[in-house]
């Protein structure tokens, strides 16, 4: 059985020390995959920084003008109601969206600007809808100001959406937040699989969404969540459009067993069985030439039976832990979950309890860095695939690291190619980062000497090499 280190660590102390974002940023995300939008920060120029990485991967598709108001001290006392009056002005007639947005950070809540007086009033002056969101940090994380902005964009703008539902269409809902460094590229693969079987996918919230795609969501039947937090303002917004809730107790489609698991149990809701094993077949056939390929053979030698960790969002962590113990035959020494609510992490140790079942994995909840590299002294692990943010972290402690999980386009993710690391396509992507990795940890002769037990023998104290 696997080895849970409970710990009791604050939504602050995990936001500072993890890939968690605050709940601007989740607001920022949701609103820069839907296009037409500009946005208005109500917040000091830090602000804008957090927002700015939260766009950065939308732009791949669609740019979203950003306009920070950057509030000073002085505003803080006095208020600023006349820049942020100036900012939307500014912004209507610069960019002439079909929506705007004045989302106030923590300290443009605190001081309380008649953000809905000057919402109303650009509304009338310009004839666009103009959408107020408070997301201060302090009132919620990345996942919390993403389903508020979600439940906000649907209640304001598929007022004229509706009308008789599709049984065979899907809304994919909150990609941004799957954790994988090429969730761009991978949203497409997983949008293909799911035409791939008749399925109609008529909203993504959102990814360079249009208006006309966003009046479609509550004809949809069914919503495929790509995140395991609990989104509680979208459930209630599910309730009163019967919309069924999937995908939020599967593994995320990383690698061939878990994309059978992900795709046959989507597939079996909508009585497409069929349609899925076929699809199936003819992909694991297209990746036949793999047996003859010396270079992947090799790589499935090097990986095997190797001891490696795991540090991401939670649903990313479980799902990728798995893909190595089932496809890889890797051991999944440490993982390492970050979730914003409960949910996402209980859900990700009742999808590891069949790997957990028969190897002991010793699985971090939220933990601080300090701990992650505790574990990993201990574990002795020899690789470790993770965030951009923990490199420096990890191989500073004499671990090989590769990043396969956090933002796309910022520091350290370097996926230019589109293509997938999702589905049975997608194991050409992780062969090739995972060879790279594991030959780095081989042609490393010391940390591989260090390593060759596996943690049963003391790590040597470095020094020179004879």
């Amino acid at each position: 059985m696997a080895h849970v280190q409970d710990l009791e660590i604050t939504c602050e102390t995990v936001a500072k020390e993890s890939s968690l974002e605050c709940g601007l940023a989740g607001a920022v995300a949701a609103v820069s995959g839907l296009k037409g939008s500009t946005i208005i920060l109500h917040s000091p120029p830090g602000c804008g920084w957090t927002a700015r990485w939260a766009r950065s991967d939308f732009a791949i598709n669609n740019y979203v003008p950003l306009v920070p108001d950057n509030l000073l001290q002085h505003n803080l006392i006095f208020g600023a109601s006349q820049k942020l009056y100036d900012s939307a002005r500014w912004a209507m007639e610069r960019w002439k969206p079909k929506q705007l947005f004045l989302m106030a950070g923590c300290a443009g809540s605190l001081i309380a600007d008649p953000m809905n007086e000057i919402a109303t009033e650009m509304e009338k002056k310009y004839g666009s809808p103009v959408i107020v969101l408070d997301r201060a940090g302090f009132r919620g994380m990345v996942a919390t100001g993403m389903d508020e902005t979600f439940a906000e964009i649907l209640g304001r703008l598929t007022a004229d959406g509706g009308g008789e539902k599709d049984p065979d269409s899907v809304n994919i809902v909150a990609p941004y937040l799957m954790g994988s460094s090429n969730w761009v590229y991978d949203l497409e693969e997983i949008r293909g699989l799911l035409e791939a079987i008749g399925l109609k996918v008529n909203c993504i919230l959102t990814f360079n969404t249009t208006l006309e795609q966003l009046r479609e969501f509550p004809r949809a039947s069914a919503d495929i969540y790509l995140t395991w937090e609990d989104f509680p303002q979208m459930r209630e917004y599910e309730k009163r459009h019967d919309i069924v809730r999937l995908g939020q107790d599967l593994p995320l489609p990383i690698g061939a067993a878990n994309t059978d698991q992900w795709y046959m149990s989507l597939a079996r809701h909508f009585g497409k069985e069929a349609e899925a094993q076929r699809v199936m077949r003819e992909q694991v056939a297209s990746l036949r030439y793999l047996k003859f390929h010396y270079n992947a053979t090799w790589v499935s030698t090097w990986i095997a039976n190797k001891y490696a960790a795991v540090i991401g969002p939670a649903i990313w962590a479980a799902s990728y832990a798995r893909f190595l113990y089932y496809d890889m035959a890797a051991y999944p020494s440490v993982i390492a979950l970050y979730g914003e609510t409960q949910e996402s992490i209980e859900t990700a140790k009742e999808v590891l309890k069949d790997l957990t079942g028969y190897y002991d994995s010793l699985i971090l909840e939220n933990p601080l860095y300090i701990q992650v590299v505790k574990a990993l002294n201990e574990r002795n692990p020899e690789f470790v695939v993770g965030q951009t943010q923990d490199k420096s972290l990890v191989e500073g402690n004499g671990f090989p690291h590769i990043t396969m999980s956090g933002l796309q386009t910022i520091l350290g993710g370097y996926n230019f190619m589109p293509y997938p690391s999702v589905g049975i396509k997608g194991i050409l992507r992780q062969f090739e980062a995972l060879g790279h990795v594991v030959e780095k940890t081989f042609h490393e002769p010391r940390k591989w000497a260090a390593l060759a037990h596996h943690g049963r023998e003391p790590r040597p104290e470095k020094g020179p090499l004879f």
